[in-house]
This record gives structure tokens, C-alpha cells and sequence, in this order.
């Protein structure tokens, strides 16, 4: 019986950042709270398969949302920011991999090298840029709800929304340049991959 293979990977491309989303969740939303109690109690074995679950469907889904979002923004051309030719737009669809050249020892190395050094950080970094963005949105709504419950005053309303808009300001300095990166290296390996 063969074992089945772990792939780090994917827990590194999507359950770390569904984990952002449901502890931040939890952090903004009172009610998501019960979730993280419920590893306290006599259940706590189930509860922690459930949250693992979760945070991996909750990934998933992010990943889904990257390919909708940040995948368009390729053909924007933001070397002028950076000063990267990978901030360049990156022209034409995704290649896809040629896997009758994959037969090699060689190539299937190569394709396994380029997969754990870029395609990994790139979702990684576009699935986290994402829980952020989810965060700020969830918080934003959470700050308006109270508002107009009369929960806060309208100057701490204003300073929650601005507080949030800069946290992801900072996130998409951070992350998008990085995972605009990772993404053209990928596309660049899997090209060299499928020309050889």
C-alpha cells in the first residue's frame, strides 16, 4: 500500500492564508470566537479538524478569487514603480505545461523545482494579499455596522476605515510585488520547460 503524499505546498499556498481569514475573522467578529472556544472544550480533536478544513476551503477559495482579481492586473505595466521586469505586462494566456516533455528525469525535476520555488510563494503571496483584502472589507462592514447602531461615534468610524484602507495599502506594497514576481518566474520556467 503506497502512502499518500503530503504536499506541503498547498498548506503553504492555501491553508496559511484561509487561517488569516478565520482567525482575523474571529478577531473582528465576536461570533466567529465560539470556533476557536470550542478547542477548550471536550471536542477539541473535532473542532480542530473542522477549523483545518476550513482554513483549507477558505484558501481555496481565495485562490479562486486571486485568479479573478490579480490575475487581470498582469497586463498593467508597473515598472515604472518598481523598476522590475517582472512588474512588466506580461503578454498572452497562461502556457501550459507540455507534459509529454515531462518524461525526462530532467524536466520533471525542472517543472517539481520551479513549482516549489515560484509557483508556491506566488499563491501564497496573491492568497494572503487576498485574505487581506477580505479582512478590510469584513472590518469595514463591521465598523459601519456599529456606526449605524450608534456603537461608535463617526470620527472612530472614520479612523476604522482609514486604519483598515492603510493595513492593505501596506499589504498590496508588500505582497503584489512579490507575487507579480514569483508569477512571471513561473511562466518564464514552465516556457524553458516546454521549449526544451
Amino acid at each position: 500500500m503506497s502512502d499518500l503524499p503530503l504536499d506541503f505546498d498547498n498548506l503553504l499556498a492555501y491553508a496559511i492564508p484561509g487561517l488569516v481569514v478565520i482567525v482575523g475573522a474571529a478577531w473582528l467578529n465576536p461570533t466567529w470566537k465560539d470556533w476557536f472556544t470550542a478547542l477548550h472544550s471536550d471536542h477539541a480533536a473535532s473542532a480542530l479538524v473542522g477549523i483545518a478544513v476550513f482554513t483549507l476551503v477558505i484558501g481555496m477559495l481565495l485562490g479562486c478569487v486571486r485568479s479573478a482579481v490579480l490575475h487581470p492586473s498582469y497586463k498593467l505595466d508597473l515598472r515604472w514603480a518598481y523598476g522590475s521586469a517582472a512588474l512588466g505586462p506580461i503578454s498572452g494566456d497562461w502556457e501550459p505545461i507540455n507534459y509529454g516533455k515531462l518524461v525526462d528525469e530532467g524536466h520533471l525535476g525542472a517543472l517539481r523545482e520551479a513549482k516549489v520555488n515560484e509557483r508556491t510563494p506566488y499563491q501564497f503571496f496573491g492568497n494572503t494579499l487576498m485574505a487581506a483584502l477580505v479582512l478590510v472589507i469584513t472590518r469595514i462592514v463591521l465598523l459601519c455596522r456599529f456606526a449605524i447602531r450608534h456603537q461608535i461615534s463617526r470620527s472612530n468610524l472614520i479612523a476604522g476605515i482609514l486604519t483598515a484602507t492603510l493595513a492593505l495599502a501596506i499589504a498590496v506594497v508588500i505582497l503584489y510585488p512579490s507575487y507579480r514576481t514569483k508569477y512571471y518566474r513561473y511562466k518564464q520556467a514552465v516556457e524553458a520547460i516546454n521549449a526544451a
